[in-house]
């Protein structure tokens, strides 16, 4: 489950469907953020909707790598990722296959990608490109592998990456920092926390107001990852205290957070109004009933949005089906029946992908777009790939929505893009012109950074 689907999440959730129901296997993607705000999850995610979708070869797996864990072996990393000879190097006995094969028709997710080194992630293009690699110490026919690659990075793209990723790459995924995000959807990630904890510990609990509040608003730089860190050592101490006394509900009070929590609470001034309607719902503080599932506006549909096809069929089949099983059964089948007519209209050549783009993207969007790629290939004399316009349109939406959610847009730094690709951001200043002029919106200088990396 993804919280914050519909709010400062919308546009990522667009993004990744988007990229996984690409016709012919989906377009490979690189997710950008800090430490802690999701990225792993969100591949996770992807690789599910993607099985469901049937994108996927029935029985492929996600295969996950993170490249910092063999950074200062770049060759083990290499062997790791694209298999080994036999004979390769002193103890290489016996042939191996690497990740990119196990990952054959299914997803590869590499974590911390900008720690693969510069031979790595040619071999890695050569994948994306062709689809087609060697073994380490390899000289025979390239083998192939069809795999959805997902990148995940910490560093910006366009500085810690070769200039040629973000080119492959054109989809670009930027997941916000937990700073970023409203604290309605942090405080849903909090009472999911102890919701977790209390499921672990057999008790419920209490989150006294004091506490809740540091929770919501403390500087949290780890984002997601360190929030929920700090939530498990608060109930460690609680749980110590629980065990000598048995008093249940078992009670969060700030002397069980950790120092840094109390010590680094940010300005509340311009978030006190949105802070006292949250705890209003909860004076006494947030109760965690034993056994107590998300709320129901939790279940987050974002990548399947499912649930209410499943609500109608199960509230259709109440009192009709015999046993669990067969409202499983049937329930599976309204499903799949669900996805493969989703997939029939996706699954055409780019008249009729057009045609669902406007699905996931605004029309008036994506027309806008059409005319400034239009514009682009004349200016810079050349053709570009359908898969630049598909990517663009999917950013640009994105970006309007971050606007409108008043969510803040991190940009590369103008200066590098300019020297780096002259003309293509010479393109691209006129793009951004083009599509706030269409799109009734000013859109922030920064866009054009973002744009020119589409071009290059």
């Amino acid at each position: 489950m993804l919280l914050g689907w519909k709010e400062s999440l919308a546009p990522v959730v667009k993004q990744a469907k988007a990229a996984v129901l690409y016709p012919g296997g989906g377009l490979h993607t690189l997710v950008c953020g800090p430490t802690g705000v999701g990225k792993s999850l969100l591949a996770e995610l992807m690789y599910q909707f993607g099985a469901r979708a049937g994108v996927f070869r029935p029985g492929a797996r996600l295969v996950t790598f993170n490249c910092a864990d063999y950074a200062s072996n770049p060759q083990l990393l290499m062997a790791h990722l694209f298999g080994v000879a036999r004979g390769a190097y002193t103890g290489a006995d016996r042939e191996q296959a690497g990740l990119v094969e196990q990952a054959d028709g299914g997803m590869l997710f590499l974590d911390e990608v900008h720690r693969l080194p510069p031979e790595g992630q040619e071999m890695l293009f050569r994948v994306i490109d062709k689809g087609l690699f060697r073994r380490l110490g390899e000289t025979g026919p390239e083998r192939t592998a069809r795999t959805l690659i997902v990148c995940a990075t910490t560093e910006r793209p366009d500085s810690a990456l070769l200039r040629t990723f973000t080119r492959r790459i054109p989809m670009v995924i930027i997941l916000p920092a937990l700073a970023e995000r409203t604290l309605r959807e942090r405080f849903k990630l909090v009472r999911r926390a102890f919701q977790t904890e209390a499921r672990k510990m057999g008790a419920p609990l209490v989150v006294l107001p004091e506490a809740l509040e540091y929770l919501l608003l403390y500087d949290c730089p780890g984002n997601v990852g360190q929030l929920k860190s700090d939530v498990q050592l608060a109930c460690a101490q609680a749980f110590l205290r629980y065990l000598s006394d048995g008093q249940v509900p078992i009670a969060i009070g700030p002397e069980l957070l950790p120092d840094h929590v109390r010590r680094q609470v940010g300005d509340i001034r311009a978030r006190r109004s949105e802070l006292e309607e949250l705890l209003k719902a909860c004076p006494a503080g947030l109760v965690v009933e034993l056994g107590e599932e998300p709320a129901a506006e939790e279940h987050e549909a974002g990548f399947f949005n499912l649930y209410e096809v499943m609500e109608r069929e199960t509230r259709a089949l109440a009192g009709v089906v015999a046993s669990p099983e067969e409202l499983q059964r049937r329930l599976a089948a309204t499903v799949e029946a669900h996805f493969r007519q989703f997939l029939n209209t996706v699954q055409r050549r780019y008249e009729a992908d057009r045609q669902q783009l406007t699905t996931i993207v605004d029309v008036s969007v994506l027309s806008a777009v059409e005319q400034a790629v239009a514009y682009a290939e004349g200016h810079l004399r050349r053709v570009l790939p359908k898969r630049i316009l598909f990517g663009l349109a999917l950013h640009v939406q994105a970006a309007l929505e971050r606007l409108r959610l008043g969510t803040a847009i991190t940009y590369p730094t103008l200066e590098s893009v300019q020297v780096k690709h002259p003309r293509e951001y010479e393109a691209a200043v006129t793009m951004v012109r083009m599509l706030s002029q269409q799109l009734h919106v000013a859109l922030p200088e920064g866009e054009a950074a973002y744009t020119a990396l589409f071009l290059a």
